[in-house]
């Protein structure tokens, strides 16, 4: 650690990108005696309150372009998560030969406590949460961080050589790393998102299986058994592979046979029936991998099962609304891709009726078409994707589809089109910006139109 200090000390370093995780590394980096300067595509009047911060450090803010005089005399270039690869400033860089890290690879510099490192298409989140509770109960010290919780930045000075770092790592913070390597490192699922930053699934699979790039015989990296994608790249490994599937249990991981948890880690182990644990389907890869980070860091398996047998669940992750006029509501507004949706879809017995849409990230929405023709009842679409999505449902169901303007709209849609015990669940299947600042937003903005719904007094 004292030797990077002593590296960046009076180096010129270039900040891309004024998000949380940005603001972070530029105010760190000026702490560390760093010659820092600043850009964002937002212009300076968007970000005048942490503008002004900047400066009464004596930080440069660039704002509204990304110009390639800002290179001039700059050694070093640290990016946040949104700032695409393929920006033309980066690409001068490289032929300039300039360092260019992500905010997890500069954080990881500094840290000397074990990561835990958890990415994939789906279950991200859920995953990381439920470790980090299970640490909690341990006793054991540990921090949150990543894309939930704080910016890696920010835990440096927060947590012991022998602590642990449980971190939400998304492929965007793995495009630029040169040395980050987690203890044990988890790829839960592979499947179509940000193919508008990626462009194609492959190059989006291979981001994703850096997590494992730099890891040691000494790490350990959980796959997903049941993806062939994922298990293909097994023979690359250098680390200790350990498998977790829903369908079998592999040789050597954690997998389900006759409705019971095995683990195959340490010898055989029956973990506990699944009908004990209260997650849906499609989150059992989440409770598989933190059964097997407990096991390969000796948490005792009792200590694992009391937090995923009393799991409450997190805000915009299937979180159940409530019964309101006899129909189940369900939020999920964290769906942002077609896989999780037709995860949520898979998830219910009862006819759905469905609110989707939002940013088109150019993904296949192919699939997720087939499922709602399958399992939707009613499809209710707001944002630019409405369109791309409709075209994907079967024509023998065009009559139960409906446009929505807000989502006000479309909640007054979903009630007017259901019945007692249906269930009305917000799955997007998309991004939300186009219409919210982000998906949590979206989630709170349909839960509130659900309880104003309940409070009118008009019988839809």
């Amino acid at each position: 650690m004292d030797k990077v200090f002593k590296e960046l000390a009076g180096k010129k370093v270039l900040v891309i990108g004024l998000g949380r995780s940005g603001i972070s590394t530029a105010l760190f980096l000026h702490k560390i005696g760093a010659k820092v300067i600043t850009n964002d595509i937002k212009e300076k009047d968007e970000l005048i309150d942490i503008v002004k911060i900047l400066n009464l450090l004596g930080i440069d803010f660039f704002g509204g372009h990304h110009d390639e005089w800002l290179l001039n005399g700059v050694e070093l270039i640290i990016i946040s998560p949104g700032v695409p690869a393929d920006l033309p400033l980066l690409k001068t860089a490289l032929k300039k030969g300039i360092d260019i890290w992500s905010e997890v690879e500069f954080a990881f510099r500094f840290i000397d406590a074990p990561i835990i490192g958890v990415t994939g298409t789906n279950g991200k989140t859920l995953t990381v949460s439920v470790v980090g509770d299970i640490y909690k109960l341990a006793k054991k010290e540990n921090i949150v961080a990543g894309n939930i919780g704080y910016p890696l930045i920010d835990v440096v000075d927060r947590i012991s050589k022998n602590g642990r770092i449980i971190a939400e790592i998304s492929s965007f913070q793995l495009e630029w790393i040169e040395k980050f390597k987690p203890y044990i490192g988890i790829l839960l699922n592979i499947s179509s998102n940000h193919l508008d930053r990626h462009h194609d699934l492959n190059k989006y699979t291979k981001t994703k299986l850096r997590i494992f790039s730099n890891q040691t015989k000494s790490d350990f990296a959980i796959l997903n058994y049941d993806e062939p994608l994922i298990k293909l790249h097994e023979k690359n490994l250098i680390s200790k592979p350990i498998f977790i599937s829903n369908k079998v249990v592999p040789e050597n991981g954690i997998g389900i046979e006759d409705d019971t948890i095995f683990s195959n880690i340490y010898g055989r182990k029956e973990i506990c029936k699944l009908s004990e644990v209260p997650f849906p389907h499609h989150h059992i890869t989440s409770v598989l991998s933190a059964i097997a980070v407990s096991i390969l860091d000796n948490i005792e398996i009792e200590i694992a099962l009391t937090v995923i047998k009393n799991y409450k669940g997190l805000p915009h992750r299937m979180e159940y609304v409530g019964e309101i006029r006899g129909v189940h509501v369900y939020n999920d507004s964290k769906a942002t891709n077609p896989q999780a949706a037709i995860a949520a879809l898979k998830s219910f017995e009862n006819p759905v009726i469905l609110i989707a849409g939002g940013k088109d990230k150019k993904m296949d929405f192919s699939e997720l078409g087939r499922e709602i023709s399958l399992r939707a009842k009613t499809l209710i679409l707001i944002g630019e994707a409405s369109n791309i999505i409709s075209l994907t449902v079967s024509k023998k169901n065009k009559n139960n589809i409906y446009f929505a303007k807000s989502m006000a709209d479309a909640v007054e849609i979903a009630f007017k089109q259901s019945d007692k015990e249906d269930v009305i669940l917000l799955s997007p299947a998309c991004a939300s910006f186009d219409m919210f600042k982000n998906y949590e937003e979206r989630g709170e903005i349909f839960k509130q139109e659900i309880i104003n719904a309940n409070n009118q007094s008009k019988n839809y």
